[in-house]
C-alpha cells in the first residue's frame, strides 16, 4: 500500500497476483529511487517509484541469487547498497549494478541464520542470529562472533528486534527476553595465552594414574601405557 502518512489515507494499493505470491512480507526498505520488500518464501520485490511498478529482484539482478525459496528477513540500505538478512546468511546487492552476492563471514558462513541487521556510525555491521551475535567490518570483511561465552545469556535472537539508542547502546530482542550492550565497550583480548601441561592422565587395563610434569621434564611411558 501506498500511504500518505500526513493525512491518514490509503493512496493505492499495488497488487502482487500476477506472481503468485502467498508468503508474509517480512521487511520494507526504501533506497533511492526504489522500495524494497522481503518475503518468507517469494525472493525480494522491487518498487520504482518514479515508474509505479513493481518488478521481482530476478528481474533486475545482473548476478547473483534472486532468493526465491529462502526466507529473507530484514533489509538495510546503506547508501548505494541493500544488506540483506536470510535464512541462509548475509547478502549485499549493489543497486547500481544489480550485482547481489553472498557476503564471507568466515566459519560462520553456512551454520547462520540472519534475523536482524543494524549499522552503527562506525560503519560495523551487528547481526541477531539463531545462534549468537554477529559483527562484520565491511572494510576489512572481518567477522566477529559472540555467543555464550562471551557473556550473552540470550543467544537466538528475533527478526526485526533491534534498535540503536541515542548512547550508541543496541538493543536486540530474543526468545530468551531482551539482550543490551554497548559495542564501543567491546575490547579483544588479541593476546594468546600460552598452555603448561601439569598432569597426564594414563589410562590402561590395569587402572588409571596420574603422572605430574616438571617443566620441560620429558616423561617416558612404557610400551603397554602409550
Amino acid at each position: 500500500h501506498l500511504a500518505d502518512a500526513k493525512q491518514g489515507v490509503i493512496l493505492k494499493q499495488f497488487s502482487l497476483e500476477q506472481w503468485n505470491m502467498k508468503s508474509i512480507i517480512q521487511d520494507i526498505a526504501l533506497l533511492g529511487d526504489y522500495v524494497f520488500m522481503a518475503t518468507e518464501s517469494d525472493g525480494i520485490f522491487v518498487f520504482d517509484k518514479v515508474n509505479r511498478l513493481i518488478t521481482s529482484l530476478k528481474e533486475r539482478l545482473t548476478i547473483g541469487d534472486d532468493l526465491f525459496g529462502t526466507p529473507v528477513w530484514d533489509l538495510l540500505a546503506d547508501g548505494k547498497t541493500l544488506w540483506i538478512g536470510t535464512k541462509s546468511g548475509l547478502y549485499r546487492l549493489d543497486t547500481e549494478t544489480w550485482k547481489q552476492e553472498k557476503v564471507d563471514l568466515g566459519p560462520h558462513n553456512e551454520d547462520k541464520v540472519v534475523f536482524s541487521v543494524e549499522q552503527l556510525p562506525d560503519g560495523l555491521l551487528w547481526m541477531g542470529t539463531e545462534n549468537g551475535l554477529l559483527s562484520y567490518e565491511k572494510a576489512s570483511g572481518q567477522a566477529s562472533f559472540y555467543d555464550t561465552n562471551d557473556g550473552l545469556n540470550n543467544t537466538e535472537f528475533n527478526r526485526n528486534s533491534v534498535l540503536e539508542t541515542e548512547s550508541g547502546r543496541l538493543w536486540l530482542g530474543g526468545v530468551s527476553g531482551i539482550t543490551v550492550f554497548d559495542p564501543n565497550e567491546i575490547r579483544k583480548n588479541t593476546k594468546i595465552p600460552p598452555v603448561y601441561i601439569r598432569e597426564v592422565e594414563v589410562i590402561t587395563s590395569e587402572g588409571t594414574s596420574h603422572i605430574k610434569i616438571n617443566g620441560d621434564e620429558p616423561i617416558s611411558l612404557p610400551w603397554h601405557k602409550n
